[in-house]
């Protein structure tokens, strides 16, 4: 059984990425991955569902202190719902490169909402030549682009076939301070 991540303090760095953000200036990072065939949607949910416990801060949320005087801190996100943060998209016809560049605008322009784990996914379908799409949104006090390269490979599988080599282990939420 896996224990609780215990709530931590944020680094400087991290937590400046955080306070200078802006509707202006989204700071998360993302990808945009291409597929040569489509990407089952339920399955691929399943996938990183299993796998979300090798990276425990995807299931934890920013909690600001008071004012916002010191640091954030990482918390357990005890309404955590893998459904609010994996998404199936389909786009628009034609279905060219400039349709899914106009997509990923659209999606990464938005800000990542600070009441859930700072990650998205969009799994799109409709890609010309029957092609998939994983456009991958992670907050930069998450990862930063050489870590967030490297969570794409442990949440990815390397081949068509999915595997399942991460059997996920009972999951238990920190228990919070009674108030």
């Amino acid at each position: 059984m896996r224990r609780p991540v215990p709530t931590r303090g944020m680094s400087a760095a991290d937590a400046a990425f955080l306070y200078i953000e802006r509707k202006e200036v989204p700071l998360h990072i993302a990808s945009v991955c291409i597929f040569d065939g489509a990407v089952p949607f339920e399955e691929f949910v399943a996938s990183i569902n299993s796998k979300l416990h090798l990276v425990p801060r995807y299931r934890q949320i920013p909690v600001f202190p008071p004012w916002d005087f010191g640091f954030p801190k990482w918390q357990d996100d005890a309404n955590f719902d893998i459904s609010r943060h994996i998404f199936r998209v389909t786009l628009d016809a034609p279905g060219g490169e400039a349709e899914l560049r106009a997509l990923a605008g659209r999606i990464l322009s938005q800000l990542l909402d600070r009441n859930k784990p700072l990650w998205d996914m969009h799994v799109i379908d409709g890609l010309k030549g029957g092609r998939g799409t994983i456009i991958w949104g992670l907050h930069h006090a998450l990862a930063d682009g050489v870590s967030g390269a490297e969570l794409i490979k442990v949440m990815l599988d390397p081949t068509p076939n999915l595997s399942s080599a991460c059997p996920m282990p009972r999951y238990r939420r920190a228990r919070l301070p009674a108030a």
